[in-house]
């Protein structure tokens, strides 16, 4: 008489004249290393149907990415300066393998990303100083800030991360915004299609204006320079124009 055994992981197994049980013997068993009981048992079951497996490590790893998540989520829950003193100590207060390797993570991210605000907020104070060379001083302060962080991954992959964009937003502002309310994201001439110089020039602004007074202020850009005039010559960085905006207002 044939007998139905559900396994509850979406196999059904029949056995047809069923043989008396026999001992199994498994040779070569997995090497186990920081699994659970019910990881363990996935395995063994493994070398006999890969469906239970399969859907074994696919649970497993859903419930460490939520893990590693958590551990993030804490990370961000606290100040820089407490997360650092954490990171120090290891983290003592996440005893979940994963949710740890989350907080790892997440505090090498916070930690690169405000290296690297530091370091824009460095260009914007120094960069119309003819003699202040950004380059020298960004490899500079890059060495320095990774000299003790050369052997841990987390802060290497946040660091190759972080750096690309913090050196375009360096390279790419040849125009800037005095105060710094908003951003240039474009700069447009109405007729290099047809000549090499231009009478206007359109900016595009990466917000709105508010009613005020400002300077637009020339700096040098992808190229590492400036425009160049009528003559030639490529106008200073710093060369600043005063304006006044006043929101338009609708005509009734």
């Amino acid at each position: 008489m044939a007998k139905r055994i559900n396994t509850d992981l979406g196999i059904n197994v029949s056995l047809t004249d069923a043989p008396d049980v026999k001992t199994v013997s498994i040779t070569n068993p997995p090497k186990i290393e920081g699994k659970n009981n019910f990881e363990v048992l996935a395995d063994v079951l493994g070398q006999f149907n890969p469906k239970i497996q399969e859907l074994v490590k696919k649970d497993v790893q859903e419930k460490d990415l939520q893990d590693e998540i958590l551990g993030a989520n804490t990370v961000n829950g606290l100040t820089l300066e407490e997360a650092r003193q954490a990171h120090e100590k290891g983290f003592p207060d996440i005893y979940n393998g994963w949710a740890r390797v989350g907080a790892y993570r997440q505090y090498a991210l916070n930690a690169n990303m405000e290296f690297s605000e530091r370091m824009k907020q460095r260009y914007n104070e120094n960069k119309n100083n003819p003699n202040y060379n950004w380059q020298q001083d960004y490899a500079e302060l890059s060495q320095f800030y990774l000299k003790d962080k050369q052997n841990d991954p987390f802060f290497q992959a946040a660091f190759q991360k972080i750096s690309p964009l913090t050196q375009k937003f360096i390279t790419e502002e040849e125009f800037s915004l005095a105060p710094a309310v908003t951003t240039v994201i474009s700069a447009q001439p109405d007729s290099c299609t047809q000549a090499f110089d231009f009478d206007e020039l359109t900016l595009t602004l990466a917000a709105p204006l508010t009613n005020g007074n400002y300077e637009l202020i020339i700096n040098n850009g992808t190229d590492a320079n400036s425009l160049l005039d009528i003559c030639g010559r490529p106008i200073p960085p710093g060369d600043k124009l005063t304006f006044t905006y006043f929101i338009p207002q609708p005509i009734s």
